[in-house]
């Protein structure tokens, strides 16, 4: 889990959760009070019915402010603090690559399996347009004439077919 993901879901739950909980407390401490007051005097008075129907109000005001927070968390997904942290993520993460022909098709490939002499890791054409890191699984080595690669994350499929079939006698299955 990255860095921006871990600070996504912290943000997503700690700015409700706190400002739900900072209403509720104020509310409480405004019933405590108010029962209080009302404690004290030793008869059925008009302020005493004021006092329980602004309580009435107030706590009519807590679920709704409650709710409204609870209902802004699902606003909260994008703020400009988040959309920086990603595009930040984003260019280290280009860092990592470089633009690479394989017969004629462009890829990204990250460095790290080009420099270890390792098998290339070519990232998806698809994914990385869409600012997220996927590797291609091979599906059948590349040659000139034929080669398959595909994404588990996005289910795009990258193939390309230049084997000219009317000179051969058999078929390859694939």
């Amino acid at each position: 889990m990255t860095k921006l993901n871990i600070i996504k879901k912290i943000y997503r739950f700690l700015i409700p959760l706190i400002s739900t909980g900072t209403i509720v407390t104020l509310y409480l401490i405004f019933e405590y009070r108010i029962l209080q007051l009302l404690a004290t005097w030793p008869k059925e008075t008009e302020p005493q019915n004021i006092l329980r129907a602004v309580l009435g109000v107030a706590s009519l005001l807590v679920l709704l402010l409650s709710y409204w927070v609870i209902l802004l968390k699902d606003k909260i997904k994008e703020t400009p603090l988040l959309e920086i942290l990603q595009f930040k993520e984003w260019e280290e993460i280009k860092k990592q690559y470089e633009t690479k022909e394989l017969y004629g098709h462009f890829f990204q490939v990250k460095k790290t399996s080009l420099e270890s002499g390792g098998k290339p890791q070519y990232a998806c054409p698809s994914c990385y347009q869409d600012k997220k890191e996927s590797i291609l699984n091979c599906e059948i080595e590349p040659t000139p004439e034929l080669g398959r690669f595909s994404c588990s994350a996005c289910g795009n499929r990258v193939d390309w077919n230049n084997v000219d079939y009317s000179k051969q006698k058999s078929f390859p299955i694939i």
